[in-house]
């Protein structure tokens, strides 16, 4: 198991895939634009970062699952983003619904700082999400993925 797992971006979806991390008993950083919405993953022991560079610091494996490729970039890129705070050997998994050629660039960024990207859209609506049974569709290195 991962020393800690990051995850940005705690919306409908976001929420219910960074609740079954936690459950999965992972150590678990979070970051949202509103911390209201972490009090539940905090009461189940999930630690707060004040933004992504800290989660990034913190964590071997950074989960993203916003709302937008513009959202997308800005939690990664930038003084305090998720790049900023990557070291060599973490892992960047995507999970929102992005447009490729930006993960891909992002991915490349990542990958100067000596991290791994993982593109992971999710499938299967909130309901699904809520009973932690949403399809994955994951594509990048094999490495990464195992």
């Amino acid at each position: 198991m991962a020393r800690s797992i990051g995850f940005i971006g705690l919306g409908n979806i976001g929420q219910h895939l960074a609740t079954s991390v936690v459950r999965a008993g992972y150590d678990v950083v979070l970051h949202d634009l509103d911390r209201g919405r972490a009090t539940e993953l905090l009461n189940l022991g999930a630690s707060w970062a004040q933004n992504p560079r800290e989660v990034a610091g913190a964590a071997e494996v950074v989960i993203t699952c916003l709302p937008s490729p513009g959202a997308v970039r800005n939690v990664m890129t930038g003084e305090h983003g998720v790049i900023a705070g990557m070291s060599a050997g973490s892992t960047w998994i995507e999970m929102s619904t992005n447009d490729r050629a930006e993960v891909q660039a992002l991915a490349e960024l990542a990958a100067r700082r000596g991290a791994v990207s993982l593109e992971a859209p999710v499938t299967g609506g909130v309901h699904l999400a809520a009973a932690a049974e949403m399809t994955v569709l994951v594509a990048g290195p094999q490495e990464a993925y195992e």
